[in-house]
């Protein structure tokens, strides 16, 4: 990226369905590697993508490949080591797992919109975008 703040935090769970279908998510995928949109995820994006492909039947033989589809997108993480103790606490509140407040934590200290494909997260945090 070039050091512009980014427009908003993206979660495994839009970058996922963004690379594997068509529509919103899809959309959001191509407006962040034509980098039209400054997208940033704590590192911690990465380890939850790889999981998901390698869990999820669907990707079978295709897992390797959607991570490297991940992998060449421009985004810019930040370390989940300066987001955890907020973490913790926006979990506590909303009632969500430690890995999805991460990503709420990212976006409120940016005070930018989180993008994401997850329902239940949408449900309890209003300044994200869901995407399907």
């Amino acid at each position: 990226m070039s050091g512009s703040p980014p427009d908003v935090v993206v979660d495994a769970s839009a970058l996922i369905r963004g690379l594997t279908t068509s529509g919103t998510a899809g959309d959001w995928v191509d407006r962040i590697a034509a980098g039209a949109v400054g997208a940033m995820a704590p590192d911690l994006v990465y380890a939850e993508v790889a999981n998901a492909a390698v869990t999820e039947t669907r990707f079978g033989s295709g897992a390797v490949g959607l991570v490297d589809d991940v992998l060449e997108l421009p985004l810019e993480t930040k370390p989940v080591i300066g987001l955890a103790r907020s973490a913790v606490q926006i979990a506590l509140e909303l009632g969500l797992s430690g890995y999805d407040a991460v990503y709420v934590a990212l976006a409120e200290g940016l005070a930018v919109p989180l993008v994401t494909a997850d329902r239940g997260l949408a449900a309890v945090y209003a300044p994200c975008e869901l995407v399907a």
